[in-house]
């Protein structure tokens, strides 16, 4: 696996727990602890990809490139410049709710794709993260009324 692609699926989490962590405490109770408990699970998604990504230096294994398609989709899914003035724009809890269902759906998708590229346990990771990400989606949409 790509390193890149580690170092992407890093940065998507560290975006989740910011965005997540810029919410958890403004609204009402049970939005914030929704906040908070999505908060913590992508601070541990963040986590697992790190070990990924320390295991792999630790032993020294060559990395594939990584696909074209999957490094252009997330860069510009997750362009951290135009997320940071999304969510700058947010004014209702609707508009937070609808925001993080859009970038939920667009982390499993992504995730999806990284996965079709790996085998073995790196490809369980991906696969496993991506339907808990899909759960996010569904805990979100359930809160909007969807």
């Amino acid at each position: 696996m790509d390193d890149r692609i580690l170092r992407m699926a890093i940065d998507i989490e560290k975006a989740g727990v910011e965005f997540y962590a810029s919410f958890c405490n403004g609204g009402d109770a049970v939005m914030n602890a929704l906040f908070r408990r999505l908060r913590d699970e992508e601070r541990a998604h963040m986590g697992m990809f790190e070990e990924m990504l320390s295991r792999r230096a630790a032993s020294g294994d060559a990395a594939p490139d990584a696909g074209r398609f999957v490094m252009s989709a997330g860069r510009a899914i997750f362009n951290r410049e135009k997320l940071i003035n999304e969510t700058a724009s947010l004014d209702s809890e609707a508009e937070i709710l609808s925001f993080a269902m859009r970038r939920e759906l667009d982390t499993v998708l992504l995730y999806g794709e990284m996965a079709r590229g790996l085998e073995g346990r790196d490809k369980e990771i991906f696969i496993e993260l991506a339907e808990v990400e899909r759960t996010h989606f569904f805990t979100l949409a359930e809160k909007a009324g969807i």
